[in-house]
């Protein structure tokens, strides 16, 4: 008989939430997300100097972007399609980078009553540190600022130190929050 882990996730928000799980036997602590802030009338604006096409999300691009997703993250973090698709329909700023006509990266955001939240960004990986992530987000700061945005967030693991890096340059802070993530390995005999 063969026994297959799967690992399980979850994020203690809530106090009561965080007392239950930390006393959890199965549970381990796994890592802290942060949250960051920023004002853009503030922040740094790139320009595209290479003159990457930057272009608007359509309905038909959604299997391209989670192609990317599944190649920029590891689990926890990829995200199914079911998931995916909902972050696209929630999102009131999504756009797509292109380097030769391809797909290279993506970005979505929501924006409401003068805030903004970056909730996803992926970069293909044979492209990443190459600049693509700085210019969406330029790309998102333009539109904030074209819309009265004044304050945009974003959550990242604190030990995701490239994301950290340029969220940083583009003067994003972080808040006084922690969200504690859990993990516990269940086994499955077959």
């Amino acid at each position: 008989m063969e026994t297959t882990f799967l690992d399980v996730y979850t994020i203690a928000t809530w106090d009561w939430y965080l007392r239950l799980i930390t006393n959890h036997p199965d549970f381990t602590f796994f890592l802290h997300i942060v949250t960051l802030e920023c004002d853009p009338m503030q922040s740094l604006e790139m320009r595209n100097e290479a003159g990457h096409p930057i272009r608007s999300l359509h309905n038909n691009d959604l299997e391209i972007i989670f192609d990317i997703d599944q190649a920029s993250f590891q689990p926890p973090w990829q995200l199914d399609i079911q998931n995916l698709t909902a972050a696209c329909e929630q999102s009131t700023f999504s756009r797509i980078i292109e380097i030769d006509k391809q797909p290279a990266g993506y970005i979505l955001a929501a924006s409401n009553d003068g805030s903004c939240h970056l909730s996803r960004i992926a970069i293909k990986p044979q492209y990443a540190g190459k600049g693509m992530g700085a210019l969406l987000v330029s790309e998102l700061i333009t539109y904030c600022r074209s819309n009265n945005v004044q304050r945009i967030t974003v959550n990242t693991q604190e030990t995701n130190l490239a994301s950290l890096k340029l969220y940083r340059k583009f003067g994003f802070t972080p808040v006084d929050e922690k969200i504690p993530v859990f993990c516990s390995r269940q086994g499955n005999a077959q």
